[in-house]
């Protein structure tokens, strides 16, 4: 699946919207140019990974804030570099998941988002007037 997820990604830095409604994947594409033909194409042909992936947004990224969250007390108290690796790894990788959620959603449900955590969604982030921690 992380070969979705990094197209995905790609599809969102190249303008085309990608979102799911439970049912089915829904793009929207700006404007014309090869390589988002291309792009599109690739959506087209893992359209069924592609909601598999769109449709476990909100349970990976919650399970991933409790993680983040975990492991950034862990490290407060100092930690090896691989440690701190790891951590920003999976800071990063939260932050392009959380960055796929259209609509505009709290991936974490309707109480919103930890605000002990390193890291809040985009969703809480806008209507609390901050931007993520990270």
């Amino acid at each position: 699946m992380d070969g979705i997820i990094s197209l995905l990604i790609e599809a969102r830095d190249q303008g085309i919207t990608v979102s799911s409604d439970g049912q089915k994947v829904l793009v929207r594409v700006s404007a014309d140019s090869s390589k988002k033909t291309e792009t599109f194409s690739l959506l087209q042909r893992h359209k069924q990974d592609v909601l598999t992936v769109l449709n476990s947004l909100p349970e990976r990224l919650r399970a991933g804030q409790a993680w983040l969250t975990t492991a950034h007390q862990a490290l407060l108290g100092g930690g090896s570099k691989k440690a701190i690796e790891i951590f920003s790894k999976n800071l990063d990788l939260w932050d392009n998941l959380d960055s796929l959620i259209i609509p505009r959603t709290c991936p974490i449900g309707s109480g919103g988002c930890d605000t002990n955590s390193p890291v809040i969604c985009r969703s809480c982030g806008e209507t609390n007037g901050k931007k993520n921690h990270h």
